[in-house]
């Protein structure tokens, strides 16, 4: 109730994503971590250069919330934000999209035929690439579809195949570009 009250009264200084992150999801993301996790921590922030942008790779038990509070932790450190890479089955409702929209989030298209899907990813293997070697933005992206149900969290082929599909032949300097 409080949180709801907030965010009405808050929504009309909302001018910008940044403003969106600060003063809606910052707060939101805050009120949950209160009620439901004992510890939030983070590593590693030293080995991040804030000019630089970068490709988060990681598992998930909840893909809104895994990637949402490694943006609130990047944002709480001033360093920006990465958009987020979010499956087309997640945004099946307008205000959904929208919300994951504002909070700059990108869409994957799981369903469709073997060229619709093939091309779809080569134009996101070629926007996740210009994002990072522009230094616009970080993005943040599942090592794979769905949750590890069995404990195998590695990542999936298809998912370097993805992102490599943008690269020459030299995929290790692709990859480390």
């Amino acid at each position: 109730q409080e949180l709801s009250q907030y965010i009405l009264a808050t929504k009309d200084q909302v001018k910008s994503i940044y403003d969106f992150q600060a003063k809606i999801t910052r707060p939101f993301l805050n009120a949950i971590k209160d009620i439901s996790i004992s510890e939030l921590s983070v590593s590693g922030l030293e080995n991040i250069n804030a000019e630089d942008k970068y490709l988060f790779i990681s598992n998930h038990r909840n893909i809104v919330l895994d990637s949402a509070y490694l943006n609130l932790l990047l944002f709480e450190n001033k360093i920006s934000t990465s958009q987020i890479a979010i499956g087309d089955n997640l945004m099946k409702t307008r205000v959904s999209e929208l919300l994951f929209r504002i909070n700059k989030s990108f869409v994957v298209k799981r369903d469709g035929g073997p060229r619709e899907l093939y091309a779809h990813s080569v134009a996101l293997s070629k926007y996740i690439h210009e994002l990072i070697t522009n230094k616009k933005d970080s993005v943040w992206i599942a090592q794979r579809e769905g949750r590890a149900k069995d404990g195998n969290d590695q990542t999936q082929q298809g998912l370097l195949k993805m992102i490599g599909l943008n690269g020459s032949k030299k995929l290790k300097e692709y990859f480390q570009s």
